[in-house]
């Protein structure tokens, strides 16, 4: 393994003290050295690739600008978008991020808080925990340090002054309300798996109960997305003659049913309104451009690092802990239609002998 590069090793190399060499690595005020001098030592620290021992330095100064992101979930673009957002605008304020992807599993969580305070963190952020008053996220979390932020998702009723949340009800409650303008009464939601304690699903149902347009069972699950076909929707509406619209718990959901739609017959918005959820960007440019729900990433980015902030630099920034999603209206739904979906016939071509 190869040494690593010191000041010391610098100072040795340019025949200075190490103390100017701190100095000028360090950028502290009180450094004297020419400007001659101190090109030397950037120079000759970049060509021997020269890096800051965090660890040593915050044994020093007790602080390493080092923030240990902890991720329940990395596979969907909204995800990804969020941790690009979160360790960009770290950068931008000097700190350094440490990622680690736990997969929302309790013992893994607990091994990654360890090994990152080890590493010399100040703080940790994270990214779509749990939430509820007795969580066992929060707990182990609580173990190792009470510098955290719980980045969440959410129907916000009780939030601690660590925790930031995106609103999911607010964005199910606007999409309603507009659906509701345009004259629909009848609205499901397909979703991807059951999940009791989803907070996409929980939003839209008591978005349903808050707008009084609830009746029997709101939500459909499929195993997967690719269960959503022809013969899937096919008998969703003749079991459902009088649903009108739907609210799909992400774009991707949204996007096959609107192709499997499409191969039925069915006009997406003339005989049936669709909203996805999330925003991604294929959903701009979909077939037709698809009208979503938008969660507030760089709303959430900036209010998590304002927090640390607060509580590593004793600023006091205001703090918006309740982040409402919102509705993007683009091509996907329309009036509601005068009668029932009728599903036409679709003859394939046949292949020439």
């Amino acid at each position: 393994m190869a040494q690593r590069v010191t000041m010391q090793h610098i100072a040795d190399a340019v025949h200075m003290s190490r103390a100017s060499v701190s100095a000028v690595l360090g950028n502290k005020p009180h450094c004297f050295v020419s400007e001659k001098n101190r090109a030397q030592i950037l120079q000759t620290a970049a060509r021997m690739g020269y890096t800051p021992n965090l660890l040593a330095r915050g044994l020093r100064n007790g602080r390493t600008n080092m923030i240990g992101l902890l991720c329940t979930s990395l596979q969907s673009e909204v995800h990804q978008h969020e941790t690009v957002l979160l360790t960009n605008l770290l950068m931008e304020h000097g700190y350094s991020s440490n990622i680690v992807y736990y997969k929302g599993e309790m013992s893994k969580l607990r091994t990654a808080c360890s090994e990152l305070m080890a590493r010399g963190c100040d703080a940790l952020v994270i990214s779509r925990a749990q939430h509820g008053e007795e969580n066992e996220e929060h707990e182990i979390v609580n173990s190792f340090t009470d510098k955290a932020v719980f980045l969440y998702a959410g129907n916000p009723e009780k939030i601690s002054d660590r925790d930031i949340v995106y609103d999911f009800r607010s964005g199910f409650v606007e999409a309603l309300a507009y659906l509701k303008k345009l004259g629909h009464r009848q609205v499901k939601m397909i979703q991807r798996r059951f999940d009791p304690k989803d907070p996409g699903m929980i939003g839209f149902k008591e978005a349903l109960h808050q707008l009084r347009m609830g009746s029997g069972d709101a939500v459909c699950n499929v195993p997967e997305i690719q269960d959503i076909t022809p013969e899937y929707m096919k008998q969703f509406f003749q079991e459902n003659p009088f649903c009108t619209a739907l609210i799909c718990r992400n774009d991707l959901v949204a996007m096959r049913v609107i192709q499997s739609c499409a191969k039925l017959g069915v006009r997406i918005p003339e005989d049936f309104s669709v909203i996805g959820f999330d925003n991604i960007v294929s959903s701009e440019f979909s077939s037709p451009a698809l009208t979503t729900i938008r969660q507030p990433l760089e709303t959430a980015a900036e209010e998590t690092v304002k927090l640390l902030q607060n509580m590593l630099e004793g600023q006091s920034y205001p703090i918006r802990r309740s982040l409402p999603s919102s509705l993007v209206i683009r091509e996907s739904t329309a009036a509601k239609p005068s009668a029932p979906v009728k599903l036409r016939n679709i003859s394939r071509k046949k292949s020439a002998v």
